[in-house]
């Protein structure tokens, strides 16, 4: 009896087959056609391609149509807002807050004793006086829209000449008349004044153009006293006209002088001279 040989040993998991593939089998692979390799349709990535080229186009239009609406509306918004500062239908908005200088920081040569009114007063001896003073009036924007340009009006409230122990005749004369019943002058802004924000303007040129025009030079040695009402107006940025406060008032001036210490030729040459410009203050 033969034995039988032993076979090689085997790794766990794993079948060896010695099956040889039949000649049939091996005969249909061989005869087995291959798969057709199909042609490429340019025609619809074609089309592909311009439907993402056409959205991308539209989406791009579209952002620009509402970029351009947006622009649109703010130049309506703008137009309407410098027609309607054209038209008077905005107004500037403002308040005089303070007068400079105050009480307290007046000059002690520019307060004397007056005996008509029996109480301290404002004098002034010289034209040199108005730098030792410097009178500013302060006006504060509470709009909502910047102001440009301010202006002051200077009136004569009232004005008399101290005529007591002078002679009768003397005493009947007139006092003068004040022709400009308004002195305006225009301020131009170095900077707008913001919403907020107050600017200091001075009343120099006013004040000495009124009194120029009040003074009796047949009489240059009697104190002539003078009450003045001071009056501010404001111009919008863009806007065509000026602008009352919102609370319609002004403010008063009072102090007297001699004729003989304001020569007209040099006040009127210090007027000329004066240029202010005014400052924003806070």
């Amino acid at each position: 009896m033969e034995r039988p040989q032993p076979q090689p040993e085997q790794p766990a998991g794993v079948t060896i087959r010695n099956d040889t593939p039949s000649a049939e089998t091996q005969g249909n692979a061989v005869d087995s056609p291959k798969p057709a390799k199909q042609p490429t349709n340019w025609a619809a990535w074609l089309a592909i391609v311009i439907s993402l080229l056409s959205a991308g186009i539209a989406a791009y239009n579209a952002r620009i149509s509402a970029n351009n609406a947006t622009i649109t509306a703010e130049n309506a918004k703008v137009a309407k807002s410098n027609y309607d500062r054209l038209a008077g239908h905005v107004r500037a908005k403002f308040v005089i807050t303070d007068i400079l200088p105050e009480q307290k920081d007046v000059p002690p040569q520019l307060l004397e004793h007056s005996d008509i009114f029996d109480a301290p007063g404002l004098t002034l001896h010289e034209p040199d006086d108005f730098f030792r003073l410097s009178p500013q009036v302060v006006i504060k924007n509470t709009g909502d829209e910047p102001i440009s340009e301010v202006r002051i009006e200077t009136r004569l409230g009232f004005s008399f000449i101290d005529m007591r122990e002078q002679p009768a005749e003397r005493q009947r004369q007139l006092t003068p008349w004040g022709f400009e019943d308004a002195i305006r002058e225009d301020y131009v802004l170095s900077e707008k004044l913001l919403p907020g924000k107050s600017v200091a303007v001075s009343i120099t040129k006013g004040l000495l153009r009124q009194m120029i025009q009040l003074q009796a030079n047949d009489r240059g040695d009697r104190w002539h006293y003078g009450r003045f009402d001071i009056r501010c107006m404001a111009k919008l940025v863009n806007g065509a006209a000026f602008d009352a406060p919102e609370d319609d008032g002004g403010i008063r001036i009072n102090y007297r002088w001699k004729p003989k210490d304001f020569p007209e030729d040099k006040c009127k040459a210090m007027i000329e001279k004066l240029k202010h410009t005014p400052v924003v203050v806070d």
